[in-house]
């Protein structure tokens, strides 16, 4: 068992053992993860998760999670929906109360990972994807203005207030995959660029309105002109789409990006990314009118939600360019 629940093993033996009575001094949140035991993986990362919070706290977020499960359980969507978005607001609120998380994750980061992993539970999932440390959660509301900014700073979504008709968690994720040079998370031959973030929103669906997304490039290339913010196209999810410029100052921070500087590529690296090229798709391109410089700041505009970041020219792959 995992160490929420291997914490829970420790408490029942020494209660087996112990002459004392021990019959009411076991927490509310020990008392149920022994009735309701996590699902799966999933629910096992949620469980360790909300033990970051002291016993209190914990025992109600442990308590209004169960509730959402036993909704979404029940096949009540709409009920499940909104417990949820009351549960992630009350999260949020909590964020500061909770103990410092390990490593360089802050506790609005572990708290935004824990919302983005719930919200993966209601929608069937049963594994945690690889997650980073840099993420942010918030709730976007009718009418009312939203800019989510993740905690260092390097990736970021804006809203006017007009995007939505119903209350929606909005989730900015730091996707942790391990990818080689020129490679990443969208279905393109393009050459992709770090930063990789996901943009979620639940529940799911299109804005009514563009939002806007912004990811910092990293390394920052010196020569930047054809690269173009991108995700996956919401029309063919084997493509992708290049976002339209924003005209929204800057709301990310990047001024501790490093400069780029360009890798050693072999002449098997060209032959071979040539080829990929050729045998490939392409996906969509903006014309020479609808191209902008990265550090014109803003982002791009987006009305579908999914992974994001950084691509090359169409027909490009590592600085090998095909007519």
């Amino acid at each position: 068992m995992r160490r929420l629940l291997l914490g829970l093993v420790a408490v029942a033996a020494l209660a087996a053992c112990s002459d004392s009575p021990v019959t009411g001094t076991v927490s509310p949140t020990v008392r149920l993860a022994q009735t309701v035991p996590p699902a799966n993986d999933l629910d096992q990362e949620i469980y360790d998760l909300i033990a970051g919070w002291p016993g209190g706290l914990a025992d109600a977020i442990l308590s209004q999670w169960i509730n959402v499960k036993n909704k979404y359980a029940a096949g009540d969507e709409a009920v499940t929906n909104q417990k949820l978005l009351d549960l992630a607001s009350y999260v949020l609120k909590k964020a500061p109360d909770m103990s410092e998380p390990a490593g360089a994750e802050t506790k609005s980061g572990a708290a935004a990972r824990l919302i983005s992993y719930m919200a993966l539970f209601v929608g069937g999932e049963t594994e945690a994807p690889p997650a980073g440390t840099d993420n942010a959660a918030g709730i976007l509301m009718p009418g009312v203005p939203l800019t989510l900014v993740t905690p260092s700073g390097h990736a970021g979504t804006k809203f006017e207030g007009d995007e939505t008709a119903t209350n929606r968690l909005i989730i900015i994720t730091e996707n942790a995959s391990s990818f080689d040079f020129c490679d990443g998370p969208l279905p393109t031959t393009r050459c992709q660029y770090p930063l990789f973030y996901n943009i979620e929103s639940f529940p799911s669906g299109a804005l009514l309105a563009p939002g806007v997304a912004d990811i910092c490039l990293n390394p920052h290339p010196e020569e930047h002109e054809s690269l173009r913010l991108a995700h996956t196209d919401p029309d063919d999810s084997n493509d992708i789409e290049l976002l339209a410029p924003a005209a929204t100052p800057p709301f990310i921070d990047c001024s501790d990006i490093d400069e780029y500087e360009p890798p050693v590529i072999t002449l098997l690296d060209r032959a071979f990314r040539v080829a990929s090229a050729l045998g490939s798709r392409v996906g969509k391109f903006l014309t020479p009118k609808s191209a902008y410089a990265i550090d014109q700041g803003g982002g791009g505009e987006f009305t579908d939600f999914s992974p994001f970041n950084w691509v090359g020219p169409a027909g490009c792959e590592a600085e090998i360019c095909i007519d």
